[in-house]
């Protein structure tokens, strides 16, 4: 089994929680894969913090063939579960379905 991480940045000195996390993950011997928004800035980083650049996968995702076909897998199946969790995000973030950039990003 493989668990991904979804990170705005990663790794950032603001959120050395989730890099502590997964590192103490990894140690444990699990497979960890990381995904990440954005690329931080190597200025504040740790010498460790600088490796993980190295095995973390950055954006744009939207165009990475494995994400595409990981959402089409999904859809079709578990389409009840890959739906569910779309409207579960987008109402949990209070927002309405009416803003096109909304659902992009609930979707994402």
């Amino acid at each position: 089994m493989k668990i991904v991480y979804i990170s705005h940045r990663y790794p950032a000195v603001t959120g050395t929680f989730i890099y502590n996390e997964v590192m103490g993950l990894k140690e444990e011997g699990l497979n960890i894969q990381v995904y990440s928004f954005t690329k931080p800035s190597i200025l504040n980083l740790t010498p460790e913090m600088k490796e993980a650049i190295k095995e973390t996968i950055y954006f744009p995702f939207i165009l990475n063939p494995k994400f595409i076909f990981a959402q089409i897998y999904f859809l079709f199946s578990k389409s009840f579960e890959y739906i569910g969790l779309f409207i579960t995000v987008s109402f949990a973030r209070h927002q309405q379905y009416t803003n096109v950039e909304i659902i992009f990003h609930n979707l994402i």
